[in-house]
C-alpha cells in the first residue's frame, strides 16, 4: 500500500554543499550533496528501513506522533545546530507492507 510521507530539507551553512533531510513520520535522518540527492537518499533510507522493520514497528511509527528534528539535533553541539536551517518541505510516496492484522 502506498503511503505519503514528509521530507524536511535542511541546508548546512557551514559545510556546503550539504543537505540534511528528515522524515518525521519514520524518524529517519540522512544527507545528500544536492537537494535532488537528499530527496533520493531519504526515499532510499525509508524504503530500506521498511524492508527490515517488523510490521508492528512500521505501524507504530506511522500511527504515532511524528518525531521532531530538535530531538535529533541534540546529537550536535550548539555551534553545529546554529548552522543548519530549514530550506523546504516535500512529500514522497513509499510502498508500505501491509501486516496480516491490518488485512483483518
Amino acid at each position: 500500500m502506498a503511503h505519503e510521507l514528509t521530507g524536511i530539507l535542511y541546508e548546512d551553512k557551514e559545510s556546503p554543499p550539504g543537505y540534511l533531510v528528515f522524515c518525521p513520520e519514520m524518524d529517519v535522518l540522512t544527507q545528500g550533496d544536492s537537494v535532488e540527492d537528499a530527496q533520493e537518499m531519504i526515499r532510499d533510507a525509508v524504503e530500506g528501513l521498511l524492508e527490515i522493520l517488523p510490521a508492528e514497528e512500521i505501524e507504530r511509527r506511522l500511527s504515532g506522533p511524528p518525531v521532531s528534528l530538535p530531538e535529533k539535533f541534540e546529537e550536535f553541539d550548539e555551534e553545529d545546530q546554529m548552522s543548519i536551517v530549514e530550506v523546504g518541505r516535500f512529500s514522497f510516496a513509499v510502498e508500505v507492507p501491509v501486516s496480516e492484522s491490518a488485512i483483518g
